[in-house]
């Protein structure tokens, strides 16, 4: 990553910490594009669900999440990695919560 000069703020395969922020915060970098070197990236088989859910909870995280995307494309690819994220989310910390 380079500012307007060329001067290097991030170096490719850098992870980004607090102090990567900082910087790009200082400089006025307010958003960046990660590009993968991976060509099968966007291949990807999206993460699995934890085993060990019920299928009334699931369920139940659907329905709860389904206001969240009623005006979205349920198609896009967007919107569903966007939901399945959030169920994921939702039931990891509702069986960490048992």
């Amino acid at each position: 990553m380079l500012d307007l000069n060329g001067r290097t703020l991030l170096c490719a395969g850098n992870k980004i910490t607090e102090k990567h922020l900082t910087i790009f915060r200082t400089w006025g970098v307010s958003e960046v594009t990660i590009e993968s070197s991976d060509p099968c990236a966007d291949d990807q088989e999206p993460e699995l669900l934890p085993q060990n859910i019920a299928p009334e909870l699931l369920q139940r995280l659907e329905n709860e999440l389904e206001s969240y995307f009623q005006f979205a494309t349920a198609d896009h690819a967007v919107t569903r990695e966007l939901r399945h994220y959030l169920i994921m989310k939702r039931a990891r910390a509702a069986l960490q919560a048992r």
